[in-house]
């Protein structure tokens, strides 16, 4: 992560791949050994965590059918964008620098978050997530979202102390496997109902944090031969979760100093804390390095951005005890019910185990910690009524407390000293944590399967824009037949994928009251700096497309989601801009004075511009005005319904066309309910080249 930080991720990859590869030779030239048969078996542990884990994540998120689904958040969009820039780019660069790359603006202007100086820093998981890019260089959304299956050697990472020094696992007359019993243990913090709720809800900053933090978590509770070499693993696995999400380097810190503390009790050495401090604290600071002002900034800043926002929420509204269940029950972000009793029931269980065996096998210093940090973390939301901040705490103290819970049952399981009721309570909590993560998941996976009408993209949505599309190709967008989730969704991947291939997206400054989407702030009003149009992309949905260009033969169409039309050659087009309610089907109605933006090409003489209006409620005397660029041209009789034919000149040009009247709306008029103030519904426009005439040429 830190060569991420100025090399390519692909070049960072090749030289650890290298390095790896050379390490394992001088191994055998060495030992006679690549690993010894303990290492293998881990390392066998993590590539079946890493295999299971992406499966399931391939499978929830219909993988084989679906090129994205996405949740209620819009989070994975970053994570796309920040892959491929990690993949292709330094991540420590100014944003002067990633705006000139990738043509989206800085990080502040929300459709990619990478470089020095961003408000949230999530730099690490880009480099983990561009792994998947460089192995499947068109991978879709739902692929790289596959890629959350890297947890699970990090998983494996957090049990391997305990199962390495524990009595191994025996079951009658059988000895389970230490790796076997490694990979169980990964894999019930990897579906936890933290993981799975962060992953689920485009959250992938998140999922790897938290999965870092569970590491810290294990290594903080494990004994040490060397206190020395813990407190500097614990320093550098927080460093790891401040690189993976910025955020949590306050949890990092935290549990890093329970380890430390830990050891100092443990060993009686109280000057330890000091001391071990010191290690944990330079090794954090090594692993962080220029980072560390940019993680400060990070935690100042993503506060203020979100406070203001309203978030899905349920336990700040529910009885103050059902915080006790919350790290074990979760919150499903997209499910109509957030919470659900027969989880919430699981989690008082697996709370009170983790006291019960806390206790009982003299763990109880870092639960104790963990339970000091979540009250406080609790306190302050309690108190501030910060909705933002409730599923981010439960996704990130959520796989630290089922790792706890889950080593602990493990420990009485595998103690040779165990009392029998021990053992059976120990079954029964990973009997209750992996039916809670079993019922979690699938909830989660039947919500997700519901948003499929309105935020999923079919697996072919990318075929048109990576066949077609080639690097400085400027590709005019028409969003105006989608609203809202549908245009989010369709505009925003449509865009990214136009710019991560170097092309650039060209938007009108269309303003209607749809939400806005991540790219529509950097890229809106870039249509008046064509040079020269290739392609024009026309959003659409299953029932509605825009009533301008018709006359443009589709070169490619995505169903239901766009249609790729080649202008090359001499062929204009035309995109609506201000002034305009959202369209219809069949047509858009205007406000009063709209405007269009169009462009000719410089192979035509000049241009025609076409506009079928329909007036509503015109007087018998009125006036349409035209003008041009800001120059007025024409005046024409307010027809009920007719053709506008006006005149272009070659390049861009904005065309404003207003009525002489005070328009009404057809409540006013007793005609409907509707309040709108109506003008003009626009059902149809096209440019097209005309061959000036002599006196033209002149």
């Amino acid at each position: 992560m830190n060569l991420n930080l100025w090399l390519p991720a692909i070049t960072a990859w090749t030289m650890v791949l290298t390095a790896c590869c050379a390490a394992a030779v001088l191994g055998r030239m060495v030992t006679g050994v690549v690993l010894t048969k303990d290492a293998a078996g881990f390392v066998a542990a993590g590539a079946v965590a890493s295999m299971v884990l992406a499966w399931l994540w391939l499978r929830m998120f219909g993988t084989n059918y679906l090129w994205l689904l996405q949740g209620d958040g819009n989070d994975l969009l970053y994570f796309f964008g920040g892959a491929a820039w990690a993949s292709e780019y330094p991540q420590f660069v100014a944003q002067d620098g990633v705006s000139d790359a990738f043509n989206l603006g800085t990080c502040r202007m929300g459709a990619i978050i990478v470089g020095r100086d961003c408000p949230v820093y999530r730099g690490g998981t880009y480099t983990l997530m561009s792994l998947v890019g460089s192995l499947l260089p068109q991978a879709t959304a739902n692929q790289l979202r596959g890629g959350m299956g890297i947890v699970g050697p990090i998983l494996v990472a957090a049990f391997t102390p305990l199962v390495w020094r524990a009595d191994a696992l025996r079951v009658s007359r059988w000895s389970i496997p230490r790796w076997l019993a490694c990979t169980c243990l990964a894999l019930l913090v990897g579906v936890s109902t933290g993981m799975v709720g962060a992953v689920a809800n485009g959250n992938m900053g998140t999922a790897f944090g938290a999965a870092a933090l569970a590491v810290l978590i294990a290594w903080a509770c494990a004994s040490a031969d060397h206190p020395g070499l813990k407190a500097a693993g614990l320093g550098v696995a927080a460093g790891l979760a401040a690189h993976l999400y910025g955020e949590g380097a306050v949890y990092a810190c935290f549990v890093a100093a329970l380890g430390v503390l830990n050891d100092a009790v443990r060993t009686r050495r109280l000057h330890w804390i000091a001391s071990g401090g010191v290690i944990s604290l330079a090794c954090f600071l090594l692993t962080e390095n220029v980072l560390l002002l940019d993680l400060i900034e990070s935690l100042l800043g993503i506060g203020g951005m979100v406070t203001a926002m309203k978030w899905r929420a349920w336990y700040l509204a529910a009885s103050p005890i059902t915080w006790f269940a919350a790290p074990f029950t979760g919150i499903q972000m997209d499910g109509a019910q957030l919470v659900h009793p027969l989880e919430l029931a699981g989690g008082f269980v697996m709370a009170g185990g983790i006291l019960l065996l806390g206790i009982r096998r003299s763990r109880w210093l870092v639960p104790v910690g963990l339970a000091f940090l979540t009250a406080s973390l609790v306190l302050y939301l309690e108190r501030t009524q910060y909705e933002y901040g409730e599923h981010k705490i439960l996704q990130l103290l959520g796989p630290m407390w089922t790792t706890l819970l889950v080593g602990l049952s493990y420990r009485a399981l595998a103690s040779q000293s165990a009392a029998t009721w021990e053992r059976y309570c120990a079954l029964v909590l990973i009997g209750v944590t992996g039916s809670v993560s079993a019922h979690f998941t699938w909830q989660a996976h039947a919500a997700l399967l519901r948003r499929i009408p309105e935020r999923a993209l079919t697996l072919r949505f990318d075929d048109g824009i990576v066949d077609a599309i080639r690097a400085g190709d400027e590709i005019v967008v028409d969003p105006s037949a989608v609203m809202n989730t549908d245009r989010f969704i369709k505009q925003d991947y449509a865009t990214m994928l136009a710019h991560v291939r170097h092309a650039r997206v060209l938007l009108s400054k269309r303003v209607d009251d749809s939400i806005p989407p991540h790219t529509q702030f950097p890229r809106t009003d870039t249509f008046r700096r064509a040079d020269s149009p290739d392609w024009l992309i026309r959003i659409r949905s299953a029932d509605s497309t825009s009533v301008l260009n018709q006359d443009l033969p589709v070169q490619y169409a995505s169903p239901g989601e766009y249609e790729l039309i080649s202008l090359k050659g001499k062929r204009p087009v035309v995109l609506s801009a201000s002034g305009w309610y959202p369209c219809e089907s069949g047509h858009c109605w205007t406000s009063g004075t709209y405007e269009l933006e169009a462009f000719v090409p410089a192979a035509c003489s000049m241009g025609e511009l076409t506009v079928r209006q329909t007036l509503h409620a015109p007087p018998e005397a009125g006036l349409v005005d035209v003008s041009v660029n800001g120059v007025h041209l024409s005046k024409h009789p307010a027809t009920p319904s007719g053709v506008l034919r006006i005149p272009l000149p070659r390049g861009w040009s904005t065309i404003s066309v207003a009525p002489e009247w005070s328009v009404t709306s057809p409540s006013e008029l007793g005609q409907s309910s509707d309040p709108r103030k109506l003008f003009a519904a626009i059902e149809g426009g096209n440019v097209r080249c005309i061959d000036a005439g002599p006196s033209q040429k002149r």
